[in-house]
């Protein structure tokens, strides 16, 4: 169930920098989005940096004790 876990949180975690350098750099998409949501720019930038950072707090390579020590238990045993 573990290795499920870090899976999702992997994934979970290309969702966040694929929309956080999205919205940095300024792709056309999220552009328009802003503009027709009536948000300011900078406001953009910000929400990228945000997930971009959230990103970076949610990789499993952050905790890289968990799946090691799994899989020295399971060669251990």
């Amino acid at each position: 169930m573990e290795i499920l876990t870090y899976i999702l949180q992997g994934i979970l975690v290309i969702m966040f920098l694929f929309a956080g350098f999205g919205k940095v750099t300024g792709i056309n998409m999220h552009v328009e989005a802003f503009n027709h949501l009536g948000l300011p720019q900078w406001f953009r930038v910000v929400t990228g940096i945000v997930e971009l950072a959230g990103a970076a707090r949610i990789h499993p390579v952050n905790r890289i004790g968990g799946p090691v020590k799994i899989l020295q238990q399971r060669s251990a045993a």
